[in-house]
């Protein structure tokens, strides 16, 4: 009956490490996606502020490219006027 026990007692005590090692990869694999999810929103942050500077600076030069073809109206027209 011992050796039945003892080795019952050592299969309980195999399957608690187990169930330690699964609890704390657990643990370690929440604490991993809570770091991926913000660098992620990091991530998705600087990409939206790219994109708002990006179309910032589209409209810029568009502003200046009809700034630019307007002048070049004026001076065609100050040509022709001579």
């Amino acid at each position: 009956m011992k050796s039945k026990l003892e080795s019952t007692q050592a299969s309980l005590n195999q399957d608690n490490v187990r169930i330690d090692k699964a609890l704390k990869m657990t643990t370690e694999d929440g604490l991993m996606i809570l770091d991926l999810r913000n660098d992620l929103t990091k991530v998705y942050t600087l990409l939206e502020q790219t994109k708002e500077k990006e179309e910032k600076q589209r409209h810029i030069i568009l502003n200046l490219k009809s700034h630019i073809e307007n002048l070049n109206e004026q001076l065609q027209q100050m040509s022709n006027e001579k």
